[in-house]
């Protein structure tokens, strides 16, 4: 029984010594898991975008929380205070102003649900539109398309 102890701690040892300082570093968050003022500063920060993902990482003995979205990036520390925030690099298209393709790829994909804004971004070099979709019930929700009006995943 020792000695599968004492093999069990070594290969969890092991293990551990396999995964990088960086990698123990930058922990995926679920939303639903972030402490309220780090949310709260969140939204505030990017309003009307929804958030791809959120890491939590340790900087100097401190955990800060490091969201990103539509293309841009924001840094919150566990308290909400904000750290920083690259600036918006998107613009608003217009409806009629937006290629045929990707007004048909954004029909498709809506399905019947009003498009409120469109915004158009590069993101690693392509272009990407950005539909935001008003439900009836007011809950808004986004869909991306390329330039070819193909759906994007998250």
């Amino acid at each position: 029984m020792k000695h599968r102890r004492l093999i069990a701690a070594s290969l969890l040892l092991a293990c551990s010594a396999c995964t990088t300082q960086d990698q123990r570093n930058h922990v995926m968050v679920p939303w639903a898991s972030l402490p309220v003022p780090v949310q709260k500063s969140l939204i505030s920060a990017a309003p009307s975008e929804s958030f791809t993902s959120v890491e939590r990482e340790n900087e100097a003995g401190k955990y800060v929380y490091e969201a990103k979205a539509s293309g841009r990036t924001v840094k919150v520390d566990v308290d909400g205070k904000l750290l920083s925030a690259t600036p918006k690099t998107s613009s608003t298209v217009a409806w009629n102003n937006l290629p045929k393709t990707v007004r048909k790829g954004i029909t498709k994909h809506a399905s019947g649900v009003k498009v409120d804004t469109v915004e158009k971004y590069k993101l690693s070099g392509k272009t990407v539109y950005e539909a935001t979709l008003c439900q009836p019930n007011g809950d808004k929700h986004v869909i991306r398309v390329n330039k070819a009006g193909k759906m994007l995943a998250d």
